[in-house]
């Protein structure tokens, strides 16, 4: 499987080279057209997770509508000019793309709170969004291991009222001490930044981290402590895991998940097949996920096939 993706990153090289000489005129333009306001879209990624990072910005645009205007910041993390130039240039459709490129994520952490073996130390980067987003009052933060499967137009338009973000229930939240307690997966995140720097909640997110003796989810534990009743709960189709995606029967697991937050007006499906047709955004992650990219494709994995297919048509 190595030999697999080392292969694809030597493709991704080459034909990055190839755009670089075919474009060097190339020039992304964020202005906006018929006085529509564009959609804003972040990602965070580093060499380890740009082609999942580019299977995701194709899912996108293959399924926005015409008319929408969407604005992709991508932060690249150790990435080279060449990559970064790579990645602008599959701006198309009313889509541009600008690469922000930075050294390290983990800045002011003590070392002992950074590794982990599965999520990149990139991942750190959450944390200071605000920041490096600053001409920016809000943005949809998507992880790199997701896919789109329809316009986010619905969501972006979501009212934050005085919230900090919009952000679904994370599946795994019946793992948690406090059962009763709502536990955000921050993978998805429809974020409010203009607030976020009125109240300086980067150095509370820091804060927070650092005094984080669990460290179960990197970034995510840090999130939940800071945003305590400050998230606007968000409907899972917007935030689906793929290993739940994949299941017979999801109404029960929703019910579970949620407990006493589960709102019928929220989740009025009838049937899985009724669901799955209304999922938005598929999120790779979680107990049992399987990181398409990472293993062969499996016919009985339905997210993964999705996944694949995106990843197919990705300009490489």
């Amino acid at each position: 499987m190595k030999k697999f993706i080392y292969i694809i990153i030597i493709l991704f090289i080459i034909s990055s080279l190839t755009l670089l000489f075919k474009n060097r005129d190339f020039k992304a333009n964020f202005s906006e057209s018929n006085g529509t306001t564009p959609i804003n879209i972040v990602f965070i990624t580093d060499l380890a997770y740009i082609i999942p990072t580019n299977a995701s910005i194709n899912s996108i645009i293959k399924n926005k509508s015409k008319t929408t205007k969407i604005n992709i910041y991508v932060i690249g993390v150790n990435l080279t000019e060449i990559l970064k130039n790579h990645i602008e240039k599959q701006s198309r459709n009313n889509t541009n793309i600008e690469v922000i490129l930075k050294k390290s994520g983990g800045n002011g952490l003590p070392k002992n709170t950074i590794y982990n073996p599965i999520i990149s130390r990139a991942d750190y980067i959450k944390f200071y969004l605000p920041s490096i987003l600053d001409k920016l009052d809000k943005v949809i933060y998507l992880d790199s291991d997701t896919i789109v499967l329809k316009d986010l137009t619905a969501l972006y338009n979501i009212d934050l009222e005085d919230n900090y973000i919009g952000a679904a229930d994370d599946w795994q939240s019946t793992w948690y001490d406090n059962r009763d307690a709502r536990f955000f997966n921050n993978g998805v995140m429809l974020m409010n930044l203009k607030k976020m720097r009125e109240d300086n909640i980067e150095s509370k997110l820091l804060e927070n981290k650092k005094n984080d003796k669990i460290n179960r989810f990197i970034t995510e534990d840090a999130f939940n402590i800071t945003m305590q009743g400050k998230v606007k709960p968000i409907s899972l189709k917007y935030d689906t895991f793929g290993v739940e995606y994949n299941r017979n029967n999801i109404l029960p697991r929703i019910r579970y998940v949620l407990g006493k937050n589960f709102d019928k007006k929220m989740y009025p499906y009838k049937s899985t097949k009724e669901y799955r047709k209304d999922v938005v955004i598929i999120h790779y992650c979680g107990w049992g996920a399987t990181k398409p990219w990472r293993y062969k494709i499996n016919n009985y994995d339905k997210a993964q096939k999705l996944w694949w297919k995106y990843i197919s048509k990705a300009s490489f």
